[in-house]
């Protein structure tokens, strides 16, 4: 962060309540959390600002907003406070009423507590209003995405806003997806003939229209962008290319005609992602999906779809078992389509993607009926689930309540002159078990109105209005008041106080004067308040991704034997702080009375996490360790982790118990199938050995090849329909499965031995 010029004005603020007059904190160089804002050229936009420091009770705190032109030149400094709690919604022409806000690329917020900021997008056109919310970038990255466009640039404006946040050298350059096209940013013209911005400036930004970007014609292998931010170095050694934290994006999406949007922030890739709400209501209401593969290689996925009940539903009742929507996206392919494209059964209310490799993408929600001019639509990144547990306890401090914070939760009925508004919240507990939760009901100021205990039956989804949770809570008297919800995920069960993790998310419309029309929605991203934020996914790589792809309902045991590879993927940050540092975690296996009993997996920063001087209070990574003898006894355990951090020079780890996972440990076991034959005859079967065995090579014909997996499936197809090529009489018994190890070996013998033999590790 760059240095902060010190503050001229101090400013002080009587607080009515306390009857107190305390001078508002001023900033010290670099001692500040920030926020940034990029706006979009044509747009209004406005900044949604909320205290959500839970640790710093301070009364009030500094605040000092720095402006942009898209060359990094500085415009103007705006300072002020902000109460702890409160919400503030301002546009960039209240903040900064002596510029032409067309001249801003890019607004710096920095603060002296941690604040929670979303943008808001706006234009209004007679009766059409746009509308889009979006979460505002925290810090810069060295790769950021533009999630989503196409060529259907006559019914959509495809918008990136992108900028580079310090003054640090790079050089930044965009890859279009899956296409590969490489593009510089920084000035030059492109193969489209489009004067590129030059992002090789500090502080420079840019608010991009796609189809400018492709010379007026987005072209059909043209879905999605990378951007990469990196200082490269001419060394005796050679070419040195070292990654650069400082890039931030925005992806806003407008419809043509000046009726609906939409926009996605900062997604992260996870190997499970939740659609948190479904539905499809005669044309009343329709869901979109898009998920992009960052990979450089095949991804397969499924999608588990759930009833409002939790009950897992069956895309394909012809079948007697269960069946879930598979699919794959190739490398560094996006794909974008409704729900039903993605074989949505009937009853739909959420679903779960488990994917064999990190992905991201995002849900789009609208409204368009027959007839009737209801063109409201939202966009929101699709939720990471939690750690499926709670928070249990913290080192040396007090355990902190779990929050989400909804930051616009205003609603009124409309009349024949005002304008109405509404908020809706979709709530998942994809635990097993039934979960209270309390809503806080909160002012613009952050004074709390009234609470509201909710039951939220295990695996089920709720979708609600605030206007019919204020009924059902016989709270109608605050409807005008509220300005903001805190979901308070924290419960008294017998002798133990739980913090659960919930998926929620809301969506925020309006209802024309006069008619009650819907004429514009946004989506807001619900945050988690807690100073630690987890989200973490756990599989035995060894057995295959697959081990992971059981209902939610099912058991959920993670099997494991010596020597087996344990994946986790964790993505954690350290909220309230920039100098603290994650340092490792722990996966760990605990009795039934939840004493610890031993490690699974120990991952630590500078070994198995890389090492970061930029970052040290976030960790996204995907690791693989191997299951050691002797750092766990032999059996079915609890499941939870630990995450270690560094706080100011203390130590501190924070224990999250996952109840509704157990793993089991084993010894090392070797295993023959003597006669495969009839698990062959399964064609999932089949598919699933060809994966496995397609990973090393083939014995075959006495030489060592690689078969890919398709081969050696129609191999195995052949063996089971009897139509060997070399017409050799075959016996089913000579089939044999063997693992020994974590090698598998497949066998096929005939009357002379061996036909061939496979083996995988």
């Amino acid at each position: 962060m760059k240095t902060l010029k010190p503050i001229i004005k101090k400013i002080a603020i009587i607080l009515f309540c306390l009857n107190l007059l305390i001078p508002v904190k001023t900033l010290a160089n670099n001692d500040a959390f920030t926020n940034y804002v990029l706006p979009t050229k044509g747009y209004k936009t406005e900044v949604v600002l909320v205290n959500n420091d839970v640790r710093n009770e301070s009364p009030n705190h500094s605040m000092l907003y720095t402006a942009y032109d898209k060359n990094g030149n500085e415009l103007a400094q705006v300072s002020d406070f902000m109460a702890t709690g409160s919400r503030v919604i301002l546009s960039l022409s209240e903040l900064f009423p002596s510029l032409n806000v067309d001249d801003i690329g890019l607004v710096e917020i920095d603060s002296s507590n941690k604040n929670d900021a979303w943008i808001i997008y706006s234009k209004k056109d007679g009766d059409n209003v746009q509308k889009a919310m979006v979460k505002a970038p925290i810090d810069g990255s060295s790769v950021v995405d533009n999630l989503h466009f196409t060529n259907n640039t006559g019914y959509w404006n495809f918008l990136f806003n992108i900028a580079k946040i310090n003054d640090a050298e790079s050089t930044v350059r965009a890859v279009v997806n899956p296409s590969g096209e490489e593009v510089l940013l920084d000035g030059s013209t492109n193969v489209f003939g489009f004067i590129t911005p030059n992002l090789s400036l500090p502080y420079s930004s840019a608010s991009i229209n796609m189809k400018d970007f492709f010379g007026g014609i987005v072209p059909e292998n043209a879905t999605w962008m990378r951007v990469y931010s990196e200082k490269i170095q001419q060394t005796a050694m050679g070419t040195v290319v070292t990654p650069v934290n400082n890039l931030v994006v925005i992806n806003p999406f407008m419809k043509t005609n000046g009726e609906s949007g939409g926009a996605f922030g900062k997604a992260e890739s996870f190997r499970e992602l939740f659609i948190p709400h479904i539905t499809v209501k005669d044309y009343f209401w329709w869901t979109g999906l898009v998920l992009n593969n960052p990979n450089d290689e095949v991804v397969k996925f499924v999608i588990q779809y759930y009833d409002s009940n939790g009950v897992h539903l069956d895309i394909n009742p012809s079948t007697p078992a269960i069946d879930d929507f598979k699919g794959e996206l190739q490398p560094l392919e996006k794909i974008v389509g409704l729900i039903n494209d993605f074989g949505r059964p009937d009853n739909a209310a959420f679903a779960r993607v488990v994917a064999e490799k990190p992905i991201k993408g995002g849900e789009l929600f609208g409204g368009e009926p027959k007839g009737a001019n209801w063109p409201i639509m939202a966009g929101v990144s699709l939720l990471l689930p939690g750690t499926g547990g709670y928070l249990a306890e913290v080192t040396d401090i007090e355990t902190p309540t779990l929050r989400y914070n909804i930051p616009i939760a205003e609603s009124r009925a409309y009349t024949d002159s005002e304008e109405g508004v509404w908020t809706g919240i979709a709530i998942a507990n994809t635990s097993k078990r039934d979960q209270t939760i309390v809503f806080e009901y909160k002012s613009k100021s952050g004074v709390i109105l009234a609470t509201q205990n909710y039951t939220i039956r295990s695996m089920s989804k709720e979708a609600i209005t605030v206007e019919d949770l204020l009924k059902i809570g016989g709270l109608e008297d605050i409807r005008g008041q509220v300005g903001m919800i805190d979901v308070v995920a924290k419960q008294n069960l017998a002798s133990i106080t739980e913090n659960r993790e919930i998926n929620i998310y809301a969506l925020h419309g309006g209802k024309q004067a006069g008619t009650g029309t819907h004429n514009w929605m946004i989506g807001e991203d619900a945050v988690n308040k807690s100073p630690l934020d987890v989200k973490m996914f756990v599989a035995n790589e060894t057995r295959g991704i697959v081990d992971s792809l059981e209902d939610m309902l099912g058991s959920m045991n993670i099997k494991v034997e010596d020597n087996d590879v344990i994946l986790s993927h964790v993505i954690s940050t350290l909220r309230d702080t920039k100098y603290g540092e994650i340092t490792g975690y722990d996966i760990v296996a605990y009795d039934d009375n939840w004493n610890e009993v031993g490690n699974i997996a120990s991952i630590r920063r500078g070994l198995q996490l890389p090492s970061s001087s930029d970052k040290p209070y976030y960790v996204n990574y995907d690791t693989t360790s191997p299951v050691q003898d002797g750092t766990c006894p032999y059996g079915t355990f609890k499941l939870g982790i630990v995450v270690h951090s560094t706080i100011n020079g203390i130590e501190q780890s924070w224990v999250y118990r996952i109840p509704d996972k157990t793993i089991t440990r084993s010894p090392e076991q070797n295993l023959t199938i003597v006669n495969a034959y009839d698990i062959l005859k399964n064609e999932d079967a089949r598919r699933e050995l060809g994966d496995i065995l397609s990973r090393d090579d083939v014995t075959f014909g006495g030489n060592n090849v690689h078969l890919d997996s398709e081969t050696i499936y129609q191999g195995l197809t052949n063996y089971v329909d009897g139509d060997l090529s070399n017409n050799e009489d075959v016996d089913p018994n000579g089939a044999k499965l063997n693992k020994i190890g974590n090698k598998f070996y497949f066998n096929l013998e005939d009357s002379n031995g061996t036909f061939y033999s496979v083996m995988s590790s």
